[in-house]
């Protein structure tokens, strides 16, 4: 009897330690198995500032990213990364798209007025993200400046302003993708693509389909003349993914000129990014006398359109394919 209790006791310790020891190691592996990533590596094609790729080689995983501008900041928040977002910089928290505005809360650095490489250099940071401009000198200094510090550095492909190349969808997929490879969420990042070119086939399906053919042009107010985003912007290529003829493919035009080209309908550039500000655009086209015999106007076929969508958009690409159609 004596030896069966003392038995019975050796089994209940050992329960006890397992049932106490066992989630705790549990937890303790998942932990390591989540922060095995961080320190491998990945090859990327990127752009350097000599707006040339070069192979590159990333840190799999940071931990701690700075993001410049709100392509960067978006398209790490849409690729469930948002945990690792230290610094979120030159970014108008009322633009955000309003899915991700908990998550940018959380973010312990936000500035929107810019950051200087001193306080970045505090922060320990394993990536910074962002714009070709972003590390011109008299800003945060070239990236061999932060790569000798031990710092990666992401270019976004169409921010370099490329007159000489066409700026295309393929770039803003490039960058979802990059980030993706870069913060181990390649499969978000395909999803993203995914469904964007899901909806490009489906408006190019419809749009032949029903004979549907509108003459479209971006345009932008520049003084006594009209900028153009014609075929070799990111704008005007969105709408050849669509299969949308472009009223004009060049850079500029004239008002006469635009009278001549009359197109069907007309996105007009809101630079304030605003609904107040896409508003008055809107009417401004409205309210010149030369245009009141444009189809476009007569129609009542004028939009605005955030430069955020049509320019180094990022995730935001998805919301200009989405507007288009």
């Amino acid at each position: 009897m004596k030896y069966k209790i003392l038995f019975l006791g050796i089994i209940c310790i050992i329960a006890i330690i397992l049932f106490v020891y066992y989630p705790v190691e549990k937890d303790k592996t998942s932990s390591i198995q989540q922060s095995m990533s961080f320190g491998e590596k990945v090859q990327l094609d990127a752009y350097d500032q000599d707006r040339k790729l070069y192979q590159r080689t990333y840190k799999r995983n940071p931990q701690k990213i700075a993001a410049i501008y709100q392509n960067s900041v978006e398209t790490i928040l849409a690729l469930n990364h948002g945990e690792t977002l230290f610094s979120a910089v030159n970014v108008n928290k009322e633009l955000l798209n309003s899915k991700y505005k908990d998550l940018y809360e959380k973010i312990p650095v936000k500035l929107n007025h810019g950051i200087s490489r001193e306080e970045l250099l505090m922060q320990n940071l394993d990536l910074i993200v962002g714009w070709y401009s972003t590390f011109e000198y008299s800003i945060l200094g070239s990236q061999t400046f932060w790569r000798e510090r031990g710092i990666d550095t992401y270019i976004a492909p169409s921010s370099f302003g490329r007159k000489e190349e066409p700026q295309v969808l393929e770039d803003e997929y490039r960058f979802i993708m990059d980030l993706g490879k870069i913060l181990h969420k390649e499969d978000v990042a395909r999803q993203i693509i995914g469904e964007m070119e899901k909806n490009i086939n489906e408006v190019v399906s419809y749009a032949e389909k029903e004979n549907l053919r509108p003459r479209c042009l971006i345009m932008e107010f520049e003084g006594a003349e009209l900028r153009i985003y014609g075929k070799n912007t990111l704008g005007g290529n969105i709408l050849m993914h669509l299969g949308v003829p472009l009223a004009y493919e060049g850079n500029h035009l004239d008002y006469e000129s635009l009278i001549m080209v009359d197109p069907d309908i007309i996105f007009v550039v809101n630079l304030d990014e605003t609904e107040e500000g896409g508003r008055r655009e809107e009417n401004l086209v409205y309210s010149q006398p030369a245009f009141s015999g444009i189809k476009a106007v007569k129609n009542h076929r004028v939009y605005q359109v955030p430069l955020y969508e049509i320019y180094c958009s990022g995730i935001r690409s998805y919301d200009a394919i989405l507007y288009f159609s």
